[in-house]
């Protein structure tokens, strides 16, 4: 479902980008990151949720132990407009390690225009 998503919300703004004649706004080589980058973040999500779920019997459990598994995914959310301003900053740097943020910040810094 996850890939079904991103197909349709590529494909519409690629057809957008078509229809106005903007497609020298985006770079082949980013729509390739954007398919590594959601295969590597599903896949690290659903190994961290499958941990998650063998680890709890009762949904209660569950929720008390997702909660700050969802704080860390949300981190390049709430860093985003520090992260796409300098890509290669202190900030953008050190989230890029963070395994959980990781495809999320790297896409972000990926996309962003870098300001000399």
């Amino acid at each position: 479902m996850g890939l079904l998503i991103v197909l349709i919300y590529a494909g519409l703004g690629l057809a957008g980008l078509v229809s106005f004649a903007l497609m020298h706004l985006i770079e082949v080589a980013d729509l390739v990151y954007l398919f590594v980058f959601f295969f590597m973040a599903y896949f690290m999500i659903a190994s961290i949720m499958g941990a998650v779920g063998s680890a709890v019997t009762d949904i209660r459990e569950a929720n008390t132990l997702v909660t700050p598994v969802m704080f860390i995914v949300m981190i390049p959310l709430f860093l985003w407009m520090p992260i796409s301003q300098a890509p290669n900053g202190a900030v953008a740097t050190t989230f890029s390690f963070l395994p959980p943020a990781t495809p999320f910040v790297m896409i972000l810094r990926l996309s962003a225009d870098e300001q000399v």
